[in-house]
């Protein structure tokens, strides 16, 4: 009987042991529980995003943690008031999405963790890069156009119009680095206007629509591609913008004729055939002087251009006004011998105000100048034999020593 009984013991026992850990069993009755906890949080990129939970029992503890590179790390631990209320207060929300966890503990037992997203957005994306100038490519070239953007993780649609309608033909995302790669790919024939949208989603307030791009292909470069290809060729050694195609447009021609001058051709102010626009295409800004030019102030009356040249590079490109017809700008190659470093009026052409702005004389009566105004800098012959510039330009002159020594040359024919 007494046997029986120690069995007894032994087994009651036994069984205490095996059922004392289910008691402390994340999850099991006696466990910590939260309710009420949101998910996602969403708040603007800089506020400091909060959340009122319940917790049972309240006696329980709450631990915050911050998922970093994939390892979790507390932030902070909550006690709860008599009531088993927590204010769960999160750091200052970044741009994006962070994950976090709540993990309540009473008595040594911890409850299930509880994930929580904070979405932190922005009340308008950015984006910078995005080009606005139409440009032409040749067909079968493919576009790629790398941009910065924000917020990381953003979508951001491509959209192109056909037959009036705007459609979707690209999504996608701005990377964790802010930038965003648009691939328009292979182009074809004929224009197609692009645009970026970034829609309103958990990470945009408010939508995002970048200006039209339109984007040319063409087999033979057109007529209408003229003034990008001059701008970018002629431009920034001093020729005004050109804006329309049309070469008989004064500004046009000249810019023509310099492009054709600074490629080793012959001066003309005719419209460039398709062969020469498509070789302009491809050409680099124009530097290096053409053979002939000298080292100092060429004039040349038939782009009605001046270049200033320096050890056979092309420092500047800059429009002139020679003399017209019955008072014609002596060619040939002359120095300056005198300088004015003011306003005068003209002893044999007098006005009713001065018309000279810091000459520097060269042949006779003859000197670069600027004039009253930069108006009378026109782009056919207009003086009585001068050489009429810019004011920026005879500046340029005189602020880099370019005066009194300097070898000018005048050469061409206006026809």
């Amino acid at each position: 009987m007494r046997k029986k009984m120690l069995a007894a013991g032994i087994v009651t026992v036994v069984m205490v042991g095996l059922s004392a850990p289910a008691l402390a069993k994340p999850g099991a009755a006696d466990a910590p529980q939260i309710t009420g906890l949101e998910s996602p949080l969403r708040v603007a990129a800089g506020a400091t995003p909060t959340d009122e939970v319940t917790v049972e029992p309240v006696d329980s503890t709450v631990e915050l943690q911050r998922n970093d590179a994939g390892s979790w790390v507390p932030v902070k631990t909550f006690r709860p008031t008599a009531a088993g209320i927590v204010s769960l207060r999160y750091p200052t929300a970044e741009s994006g999405v962070q994950g976090y966890r709540v993990i309540p503990t009473a008595a040594d037992v911890s409850g299930d963790p509880q994930p929580v997203e904070v979405i932190g957005y922005q009340r308008r994306a950015t984006l910078e890069g995005w080009p606005t100038e139409e440009i032409y490519v040749r067909k079968g070239e493919q576009v790629v156009r790398r941009l910065t953007a924000s917020p990381a993780g953003a979508q951001v649609e491509l959209q192109s119009r056909a037959s009036g309608s705007w459609k979707v033909v690209q999504t996608m995302r701005v990377r964790d680095d802010g930038t965003l790669r648009v691939d328009l790919g292979k182009v074809g024939v004929g224009t197609t206007p692009y645009r970026l949208v970034i829609p309103h989603q958990d990470l945009v307030q408010d939508r995002y629509l970048t200006s039209i791009w339109r984007v040319t292909g063409y087999s033979t470069p057109p007529r209408t591609m003229l003034p990008d290809i001059l701008n970018r060729l002629v431009r920034p050694l001093g020729i005004p913008k050109v804006e329309w195609p049309g070469v008989a447009s004064g500004e046009t021609a000249r810019a023509v004729c310099v492009a054709r001058e600074l490629s080793g051709m012959k001066p003309r102010r005719s419209n460039p055939s398709p062969a020469l626009r498509a070789k302009w295409m491809g050409a680099k800004p124009f530097r290096k002087a053409p053979k002939g030019m000298v080292d100092g102030v060429n004039v040349d009356i038939t782009c009605q251009a001046a270049y200033f040249v320096k050890r056979g590079k092309i420092l500047r490109a800059v429009p002139v006004s020679t003399g017209r017809a019955a008072f014609p700008t002596g060619r040939g190659t002359y120095r300056i011998y005198r300088g004015v470093n003011g306003t005068e009026t003209s002893l044999q052409f007098p006005d009713d105000h001065w018309n000279m702005y810091r000459s520097l004389y060269f042949n006779g009566g003859e000197a670069l100048h600027g004039s009253w105004s930069d108006e009378y800098v026109l782009t056919y012959p207009d003086s009585h034999g001068c050489v009429r510039m810019l004011h920026r330009d005879v500046d340029w002159l005189w602020s880099n020593g370019w005066t009194v020594g300097t070898t000018v040359r005048v050469y061409g024919s206006w026809k």
